[in-house]
């Protein structure tokens, strides 16, 4: 049977495969214990034909022990036996709404292998992440703790409360399809488990045979009734970390914070399609969400010092340029956005894909008119021409003007007009007059990965309001 969270109903079939001879059920030993049975088994003793088969029906409940280790044994007036094994493990749901905000955890495991003038191969351990969930659960503490001393070291099923959808419709006993607003934003598909939630004692947890975007067709039909805009959401098998914190106030109040690791699955929801692209990679160009209204960044490089504390310092680095430490913020407001979101960290595999982003400042400053049909960008001198030299990441800016236009150009060469003034010459003309005034900012794009395999999404609430930031780091691999 597996893990299994709901009950599960199956045919067992005994069948006589002799050509000639008839054999004789002369009794049964039943073995199956508390949650299990068979129907349609004839009363004993009797007769099979040749050819002639007979077909039970077993039923395996979520109620009785945690570990399922039954036998049905058919007894041969010959002596011979038949036996019907059933194994599995019952998993108890934890059914307990979090407090706001829950904090997701999708873990990847990338190998970073560096070469000393700084470019890198990646190598993804994981092709799907590990999932980890931190929750904290105020009210039902006492059934969660009652869970917690018999379940804590086995497997839980957890409700995703952070991808719910919503009945459209009634649901009523034996249902085997029910309505709902929208598939395609959770994790829901054909074999997984679905849960049907209106509150911690009322809910049914059932196998997903099918769905399409607006209906799912169960395995089993509904054991109970719900009303229209009932919770629907996908189950998750998880452990529970070997300590759990319980915060008791002076008089009838206690928290429960729970950390839980999910089950990881096969199923690879990788798609970037959502945002744009550039030089054939995603391109993050979607504002950088800050919760601090701050970006912290830094420049570093790799540096070797010769120091034998008696000499002279001294030192050098094999890397061309210093590499930016930066960050990226997204905010999502729909279970739409939030499912993209997911779905491109899904594609990036923590550090190991790499990706386009924009600095998001100022960079450059133009003091004068750009011409139309002109190619050149005239600016204060800020040492480019020393220090960039046209090179990658300095060489491919965007123009946010005020009116919303944005002109993508490739820094071709630059030159020094003054002690004050510097000209970059770009690869396409400007198609009209362009005054400063009207210019917004002129940002640099940059190569980048994310800094980190533990990427956390802080859920606000169950409609899609969440919020991630993942610290950045600048490839090598990126002159082009």
């Amino acid at each position: 049977m597996g893990n299994i969270v709901s009950d599960q109903v199956f045919n067992v079939e005994l069948y006589n495969a002799h050509r000639e001879d008839t054999i004789t059920i002369s009794s049964i030993t039943d073995l199956l214990g508390t949650g299990i049975s068979i129907v349609g088994v004839p009363v004993v003793p009797f007769n099979l034909a040749p050819r002639e088969n007979v077909t039970a029906v077993v039923t395996v409940s979520t109620l009785g022990s945690l570990n399922i280790d039954a036998t049905y044994t058919f007894h041969q007036s010959t002596g011979e036996t038949y036996v019907i094994y059933i194994t599995g493990s019952r998993i108890v749901l934890l059914p307990m709404r979090p407090e706001a905000p829950l904090r997701e955890h999708l873990i990847w495991e990338t190998k970073i292998l560096t070469s000393v003038d700084g470019d890198e191969q990646r190598i993804a351990n994981r092709d799907v992440p590990r999932g980890e969930f931190e929750f904290v659960i105020k009210d039902g503490t006492r059934q969660a703790e009652m869970i917690l001393f018999d379940r804590q070291s086995k497997l839980v099923a957890v409700p995703a409360w952070h991808e719910p959808s919503f009945l459209t419709s009634v649901g009523s006993i034996n249902d085997l399809v029910i309505n709902v607003d929208e598939t395609r934003y959770g994790n829901f598909y054909a074999g997984g488990y679905v849960i049907v939630f209106q509150d911690m004692y009322t809910f049914d947890a059932i196998q997903i045979d099918s769905l399409t975007t607006t209906t799912i067709t169960l395995v089993s039909g509904l054991t109970k009734a719900f009303a229209s805009n009932v919770q629907v959401m996908p189950l998750m098998s998880a452990w529970i970390e070997a300590t759990t914190s319980i915060a008791k106030a002076v008089y009838n109040d206690q928290t429960t914070s729970l950390k839980i690791k999910v089950l990881a699955t096969d199923r690879d929801i990788a798609d970037a399609s959502a945002f744009s692209t550039y030089n054939s990679k995603a391109f993050l160009d979607d504002p950088n969400y800050l919760p601090n209204k701050q970006l912290q960044e830094a420049l570093r490089t790799k540096i070797y010092v010769l120091d034998n504390s008696t000499g002279d310092h001294s030192q050098f680095s094999l890397w061309q340029r210093a590499v930016r430490n930066s960050g990226k913020g997204f905010k999502t407001n729909s279970r739409q956005e939030l499912w993209e979101l997911r779905q491109l960290l899904h594609f990036l595999k923590g550090q190991q894909v790499s990706f386009y982003m924009p600095t998001f400042a100022k960079d450059l400053v133009p003091n004068t008119t750009l011409l139309s049909g002109n190619s050149t960008l005239t600016m204060d001198h800020i040492g480019y021409v020393v220090n960039a030299d046209d090179r990658w990441p300095k060489q491919v800016f965007r123009v946010h003007l005020t009116d919303g236009t944005i002109l993508t150009r490739t820094i071709q060469s630059s030159s020094e007009i003054s002690t004050s003034e510097e000209q970059l010459t770009v690869d396409t003309v400007w198609p009209y007059n362009i005054e400063p005034e009207d210019i917004e900012r002129i940002e640099f794009l940059t190569k980048v990965r994310f800094a980190t395999d533990d990427i956390v999404i802080t859920h606000n609430n169950a409609i899609g309001w969440a919020e991630c930031v993942v610290p950045t780091i600048e490839v090598m691999d990126d002159d082009a």
